[in-house]
């Protein structure tokens, strides 16, 4: 069943303003897939549009868009859409910040830790000594992530694990809203063997410390770049020190996935 865009249009607007506890029939079902369709299209086009506005673009073998120096892409990325194994490694609960397009946002009080000398890999949870065993039995992941929440609260704790993935050969990255990295904590990481750091700039708003840590990062780190949510706060504090951003000769910039949840959508 196809609808044209002037009534899609006036049946959204109609099933926005029913009751919640109103039931669908069929036939209304039909015309709701018809309307998301329309939708859909108008997006889709919209969205071909842009893109064909940018000199440039490529694709990473159709599993995302980026534009720039093939060398620069991040094999954290490469690593995430084509690797094997285990991924993302998660220790912190806790953060510093309370940003409104996190993932946990509404509700950063009520994540459980993971527990005391203990990591979770892959979903499953193990104690630091059993890493080496681990990777001495599984197949070695091409990489892994450091994610949730903010590693830098404590990330003394860090160090040996990640030097462990790096004596076994595997790429690391780790992400960080970057207001409590130092040059003493970012050089422990390089030495431990961290190939790739990303930073949330829109965290902090484009904050001078951040963005002079990312140029410290750059010191002690192979591969430094900036991940965040593309919201128009972030665009427009961004556009004011993009020449800052720039000369800290940063290796990439990804815009991330905005992630809703019922507190902040």
């Amino acid at each position: 069943m196809k609808i044209s865009k002037k009534d899609a249009l006036m049946w959204f607007e109609f099933f926005a303003q029913l009751p919640e506890d109103e039931e669908i029939s069929a036939k209304h079902q039909e015309i709701i897939n018809s309307t998301f369709a329309q939708i859909e299209a108008a997006v889709e086009h919209r969205n071909d549009l842009l893109m064909s506005q940018i000199r440039g673009l490529k694709t990473l073998k159709n599993r995302t868009y980026y534009v720039g120096n093939d060398d620069k892409f991040p094999k954290g990325c490469i690593s995430c859409l084509f690797g094997t194994g285990l991924n993302a490694i998660r220790k912190t609960n806790k953060c510093n910040l309370n940003c409104k397009f996190c993932y946990d946002y509404g509700q950063l009080d009520d994540i459980p830790p993971v527990g005391e000398d203990v990591w979770e890999i892959g979903g499953t949870k193990f104690y630091e000594k059993d890493i080496d065993l681990l990777l001495s039995i599984y197949q070695k992941p091409t990489g892994v992530s450091y994610v949730y929440l903010e590693p830098f609260i404590e990330i003394e704790k860090y160090y040996s694990v990640i030097k462990k993935f790096s004596d076994a050969g595997i790429y690391q990255h780790l992400y960080t809203n970057g207001t409590l990295a130092t040059e003493e904590t970012l050089k422990a990481l390089g030495e431990a063997g961290l190939d790739e750091i990303r930073f949330n700039l829109a965290a902090s708003n484009c904050s001078d410390k951040v963005i002079e840590n990312i140029a410290i990062a750059k010191k002690y780190i192979k591969s430094v770049g900036i991940e965040s949510p593309m919201t128009p706060e972030f665009y427009k504090a961004f556009l004011k020190k993009k020449r800052m951003i720039l000369e800290t000769n940063l290796d990439f910039i990804n815009c991330a996935e905005l992630h809703l949840n019922e507190n902040n959508i």
